[in-house]
């Protein structure tokens, strides 16, 4: 799949704690939203479900492998950790971990199909040909490796032989090519042996095909290492000896990510087998995984990634390893187990809430939410985000009791019983149902509170531009009914433009395309000012009925919302950014009233959500007729910028930027862009006020804007 990652996690010796690694970062992936997938590759001595808090995985790779399970989906295992799951090894069983070549092709082919956003493999010790191939196979590649000089030779040798499998997999095909290796073999008379600069140089002049192909490993190939149990500040010095080391003889750029410190907390986590970062999310290791992850991820800031990380893991650490100690011995679905947590949460979690007069005082004060149709998010002046769940909650018909919200409730869909309704209160980013709305924000700040407060606090709520004056009085009194003493309205593409950095108080347009999941909603911006803005009550829930319609239609097969989200994060294209490829989907076949699976091609995902496409492109488009020309010179030089969900949809910047001639960029922030945009007019109502929806309204009555 499109940007999906495969992280392997090896280095040759044993008890390094690569195992530790994997879960943890597997942890952090999960906590930044990803979709994460654990598997466990120790196929003779598996243990990584002890670091994550499973005692007695009821099935295994073995399984697979014996015919028992016909895919890998039907042995994963629910971790109780939001949006991790688990695949296990095998261990005591006597040849598992001699893998024939057809088994490690077949794992590698179906390893291919769990379509999710990361996957981790957490490798076993030992250099064999499988844990090579495995490594090799991988996006991204992790070594683990402690100062001590056994540990860092392993760590060498397991690069060393990584770059020797691959000259003798590309030289399979060429006699000169095998024949350079085997004389590479065979030390000179002086003992030296030929490094691998020397290798390649021969090769350059007898097989050059296979010198190109290895020039492109040494390009792509590029692992990253954590130096693990650290006793000692200046051991960390030994993670840069090693990288120069296998610069000098292997020519190849080893990034060190970090070293990890030996702590007590670490070994007290591995006896409640709950991951670190979690049992001590605040503790010395904890922060030093957390930057090490961030500079694994190799994707912006390293130093904002591990303040991100951090910040997830205290707010939801103690609820996560709360879970992981509760669920682990039963036998039952996780989403009647989070049914059943929710409804008979501990005496401490049922308190009544008094909405917003539970937050704290202080920092607390002053609150942004962005509602949105797909998720809701809570930022705290002083704090940052402490909540990010979808716009979902769960409730029992027969009581009307509040059952679940958010994540919990959305574990749900479709697979709670007749007596429990799951309910999405917002449509198109407007409120549908003003209870059910209230109830959810009630629950979100019941779930996000540390203690109660005196005072009430002062709240911005991003909202889209095209709500109606009926629909924005709604969402101030709702707000007002949980208890603010101070409400301002803000429309969503304004708080994203501030959440991305643009400078929106210069004299030169800044544009921004806010596509979420109910609406699309854009805003040119100049001068402290919003010169013109257009919406549309379409967005990324279009695009998921669209492909609905379009299976149900042409091929007679049904799926749910759900399962249309997923093609469409998955598989969705606005343009053709890559090679069609054939894609399975599960669901029911209507033409047999059974449950079937249907293959289908990427081109067709990408004929069924055209109009909708279609759509976002056209209020862009609308938009840009309406801008005076000195600020159209600097939309040309400038571009627009992407935010929101629907941002990410592949190929969506291309289409726009050859629709339209400007560039286009998506936010790096493009999920939380209009709450942390929010967040910042927190800490100057004044300078800010000129954007609350209040005051833009003033300027429409004389100055109508697109719409």
């Amino acid at each position: 799949m499109a940007g999906q990652r495969i992280w392997a996690v090896g280095g040759g010796k044993g008890g390094v704690g690569k195992s530790l690694v994997a879960a943890n970062l597997a942890v952090v992936l999960a906590n930044l939203g990803g979709k994460v997938i654990a598997v466990d590759l120790d196929l003779g001595n598996a243990n990584m479900h002890t670091y994550l808090g499973i005692r007695y995985p009821r099935r295994t790779i073995v399984d697979f492998f014996s015919g028992s399970a016909q895919d890998l989906h039907e042995l994963l295992t629910d971790t109780s950790l939001y949006n991790l799951k688990f695949i296990s090894g095998s261990s005591g069983i006597v040849g598992s971990a001699n893998l024939g070549h057809a088994q490690k092709l077949k794992l590698i082919r179906y390893l291919d199909r769990l379509r999710v956003d990361h996957i981790i493999l957490d490798l076993g010790a030992g250099t064999s040909y499988n844990t090579i191939d495995f490594f090799l196979g991988a996006t991204d590649h992790i070594i683990v490796t402690t100062p001590e000089t056994p540990a860092l030779q392993s760590a060498y040798n397991f690069t060393r032989i990584c770059v020797f499998r691959q000259l003798y997999t590309s030289a399979s095909q060429s006699l000169p090519a095998r024949n350079i290796l085997e004389r590479a073999k065979i030390p000179t008379p002086s003992g030296k042996v030929p490094s691998i600069a020397d290798i390649v140089a021969e090769m350059e002049r007898d097989a050059p095909e296979i010198a190109q192909n290895f020039h492109e490993f040494q390009r792509r190939f590029r692992p990253s290492l954590v130096v693990n149990m650290l006793l000692k500040d200046e051991e960390s010095r030994v993670g840069r000896g090693i990288r120069d080391l296998v610069k000098r003889f292997l020519d190849i750029e080893l990034d060190y990510a970090g070293g990890i410190s030996f702590d007590k907390v670490i070994r007290e986590s591995v006896t409640a087998e709950i991951p670190y970062i979690l049992n001590h999310p605040n503790a010395k290791p904890s922060s030093e995984f957390c930057s090490a992850a961030a500079r694994l991820l190799r994707d912006g800031d390293p130093d904002r990634i591990s303040e991100i990380v951090q910040r997830e893991l205290r707010r939801t650490g103690k609820a996560y390893a709360d879970r992981v100690v509760q669920s682990r011995n039963m036998d039952v679905d996780p989403s009647v187990y989070l049914a059943d947590r929710v409804r008979n949460g501990a005496p401490e979690e049922r308190k009544e809430s008094s909405g917003l007069f539970a937050f704290k005082s202080g920092s607390w004060s002053r609150i942004a939410i962005d509602l949105g149709t797909c998720g809701t998010r809570l930022f705290v002046k002083g704090r940052g985000i402490i909540l990010n769940e979808p716009s979902l909650l769960s409730l029992d018909e027969g009581s009307g009791k509040v059952v679940a919200v958010g994540h919990d409730a959305k574990a749900m869909l479709g697979r709670s019983h007749s007596g429990i309704s799951v309910i999405a209160p917002l449509e198109c980013g407007a409120i549908s149902d003003y209870t059910d709305v209230k109830r959810m924000v009630n629950e979100f700040i019941r779930i996000a509170k540390r203690s109660a407060i005196l005072i009430r606090p002062g709240v911005i709520i991003t909202v889209p531009p095209k709500l109606t004056p009926v629909e924005k009085r709604a969402v101030r009194e709702f707000i007002k009914d949980l208890g603010a003493r101070e409400i301002h309205l803000v429309y969503e593409p304004m708080a994203a433009a501030i959440g991305v950095g643009m400078p929106v108080d210069i004299p030169s347009a800044s544009m921004v395309v806010n596509i979420g999941a109910g609406s699309v909603s854009t805003a040119i911006i100049s001068t402290g000012g919003i010169v013109a803005m257009a919406s549309e009550r379409s967005g990324g829930n279009a695009i998921d009925s669209a492909i609905v319609r379009y299976l149900r239609d042409r091929h007679n097969f049904s799926i749910g919302n759900q399962t249309a989200e997923w093609v469409k994060i998955h598989f969705g294209q606005a343009l053709k950014t890559e090679r069609d490829r054939r894609i399975e989907i599960r669901g029911q076949d209507l033409s047999r009233s059974i449950p079937g699976i249907l293959t289908i091609g990427t081109a067709e995902i990408r004929e069924a959500i055209s109009r909708p496409v279609e759509e976002i492109v056209r209020v862009t488009l609308r938009l840009l007729e309406r801008v005076p020309p000195e600020l159209s010179a600097d939309l040309v030089d400038r571009g627009m910028t992407l935010t929101g969900g629907g941002a990410h949809l592949s190929g969506l910047d291309l289409l726009i930027r050859e629709r339209t001639g400007i560039p286009v960029r998506v936010a790096p922030n493009a999920l939380t862009a209009a709450v942390e945009g929010a967040g910042r007019m927190l800490e100057n109502f004044s300078l800010y006020r000129k954007f609350f929806v209040e005051t833009v309204d003033q300027t429409e009555a004389t100055e109508p804007v697109a719409g």
